[in-house]
């Protein structure tokens, strides 16, 4: 996982062995790591990652963390081949905020469908937050989710409709009785 931020390590007790994570000019470069008492390891925005592969004796850390105000995006990216898994908001608020939404949905919490749904057509909020309110707008309520879908795909300057229209193909392929609830998208 590449996160934003500074992040300052120390070991303090301990042995094992991690890898240290790069991305530079698109390529991913990976260095193994020692770790001892005293080892240090630093990571600076959202081009390093770090991840533990090994533990000899149990490990102290202490670590010191330094998040930007509007952090970007975290990503996971595939070690084997550099490619792009997922994206995650970078931001915490926004993190519980997700959070927050799949426990409404997991409780199938009706009331909430309509905050969900505006939420899902705020262009102003962040991506991910907007995804998942449709998400859940659509398990809670198909007919008011599937319209929520309808219009995110439909306007052009939405940052969501990419994903709204092939959501839709998605659908109308496997599901062709939604076409008449479904707008074909253009």
């Amino acid at each position: 996982m590449f996160e934003d931020g500074e992040v300052h390590e120390i070991l303090l007790s301990g042995a094992g062995a991690a890898l240290v994570h790069r991305l530079t000019s698109g390529r991913l470069e990976s260095e193994a790591i020692a770790l001892a008492p005293g080892t240090r390891l630093v990571r600076n925005g959202p081009d390093t990652a770090r991840q533990i592969i090994g533990v000899t004796r149990p490990l102290l850390l202490l670590q010191c963390v330094r998040e930007p105000a509007n952090p970007a995006p975290s990503r996971e990216i595939a070690l084997e081949d550099g490619r792009l898994l997922k994206t995650i908001s970078g931001c915490k608020r926004t993190s519980q905020q997700i959070m927050a939404l799949a426990v409404l949905g997991a409780l199938e919490h009706r009331p909430a469908m309509a905050d969900m749904a505006q939420l899902a057509r705020d262009g102003s909020a962040p991506r991910d937050l907007r995804w998942e309110a449709l998400r859940h707008t659509l398990a809670l309520d198909a007919g008011e989710g599937l319209a929520v879908l309808t219009a995110v795909a439909s306007d052009p300057a939405d940052a969501l409709s990419g994903a709204a229209t092939a959501l839709q193909n998605q659908l109308l392929a496997s599901r062709p009785e939604l076409a008449a609830v479904i707008k074909e998208p253009a």
